[in-house]
């Protein structure tokens, strides 16, 4: 039997028009909801509201397609996906669909998710609301090929492993395409805990090799949190992506490189890389093992830390390892303190060091902005400027 059988036996599809009820078999094309091992797949065009009521359901995958614009109401009861399925929770995987998933009101675990993960397809997945969790525990793929959304709203939460949002692109002139991706997640409560690394608009593979990379937005607002190992804002050719961290209560924790990513050997470091920016404002607090902007040959990096109360802390982890602060150190980076805010940097700061690269910069500006470090190595080509007191 051919796997394309085999996925067709499995799959159950929603018909609709009877109720809401998730669990009615006269919703369901062949008179049977789907259960274990099952592939729950929603292909419709519009709007539609689905209620699990309070009954929990567990499928192998659950797939929504077409113009699907799809509220899955969980109702306090719990979804289960298979945590090893290949499919997982998808959202727009094909070609020429524009799919939308919004969960609210309960729990959903699994393992992989894809949101708008093939050429030509634009897909969406929202979680919204304090009674909101999920956690996804293998890879999470937002705009791989196509363009992919994701928001995390209104207090939910948000547990997952790696994140690749944005990932690829091909100028073949026979079959060109950029991936985009676009990250939300706002308002106090919500939090998005990611137990690895996330890759903004570029990746690189298990044998440290990256492609052209695309496009990718993430934004961090208004109490949100997020806790990561370890982000890298347009680590790979090609690759364009900005980072906002922003807002009163607005919490980030975790290393954070711009423009390349480093190696864990300090002097071996990744080839081209991209255009990046990170901009931290408004009385945001980030927390940042590691802090690097401008890491990788050819690649450019900006971060602007602007704002009374914005603070920025990098260089020391629990349990005593530490790391320097690095500002185009191979590539083209600047690092802005301005209108009040404040970087404290407890390791060596680095502007600087291969000679003609650029010209990286530190810049503090303005009353009551603060860079501080123990320690300032410059090389290369780098500028260091503190005015209007700074």
């Amino acid at each position: 039997m051919s796997a394309a059988a085999a996925q067709a036996q499995l799959a159950r599809e929603w018909a609709g028009g009877s109720s809401d009820d998730f669990h009615d078999p006269a919703n369901w094309v062949d008179g049977l909801p789907p259960g274990p091992g099952d592939i729950a797949l929603f292909n419709f065009d519009g709007p539609a509201t689905i209620l699990l009521q309070g009954i929990g359901a567990s499928t192998e995958s659950l797939m929504v397609q077409g113009g699907a614009d799809l509220t899955l109401d969980l109702t306090g009861a719990t979804y289960q996906l298979g945590s090893l399925s290949p499919r997982g929770l998808s959202v727009a995987s094909a070609p020429g669909d524009a799919a939308s998933l919004t969960f609210v009101n309960g729990t959903i675990l699994g393992g992989r998710a894809f949101v708008g993960s093939t050429v030509g397809a634009a897909g969406a997945l929202t979680l919204r609301g304090g009674a909101v969790s999920a956690a996804l525990n293998d890879r999470l793929i937002v705009g791989l090929g196509g363009e992919g959304a994701l928001s995390i709203l209104d207090g939910a939460e948000l547990v997952s492993g790696h994140v690749f949002a944005g990932g690829s692109s091909s100028a073949d002139p026979t079959a060109p395409f950029r991936s985009q991706a676009d990250i939300l997640v706002k308002g106090p409560g919500s939090r998005w805990v990611i137990n690895s690394q996330l890759w903004l608009g570029g990746f690189f593979d298990e044998t440290g090799r990256g492609g052209d990379g695309g496009s990718a937005r993430m934004r961090v607002l208004d109490g949100a949190e997020v806790i990561v190992g370890s982000a890298s804002v347009a680590p790979t050719r090609g690759a364009e992506a900005s980072l906002t961290i922003s807002g009163q209560g607005t919490h980030w924790d975790g290393t954070i490189f711009v423009g390349g990513r480093r190696h864990s050997d300090p002097f071996v470091v990744t080839a081209s890389a991209g255009v990046g920016s990170v901009v931290i404002s408004d009385g945001a607090f980030v927390e940042a093992v590691c802090l690097a902007v401008g890491t990788s040959f050819d690649s450019k990096g900006d971060m602007t830390v602007i704002g009374p109360g914005t603070h920025v802390v990098a260089g020391v982890a629990p349990g005593g390892f530490s790391c320097e602060t690095d500002v185009g150190v191979f590539g083209e980076g600047s690092l802005s303190v301005m209108r009040g805010g404040r970087v404290d940097a407890s390791i060596t700061t680095a502007v600087g060091f291969t000679p003609g690269v650029g010209t990286p910069s530190l810049v503090v500006d303005g009353a009551g902005s603060v860079f501080a470090t123990p320690e300032f190595v410059i090389g290369g080509n780098a500028r260091i400027n503190i005015r209007a007191g700074g």
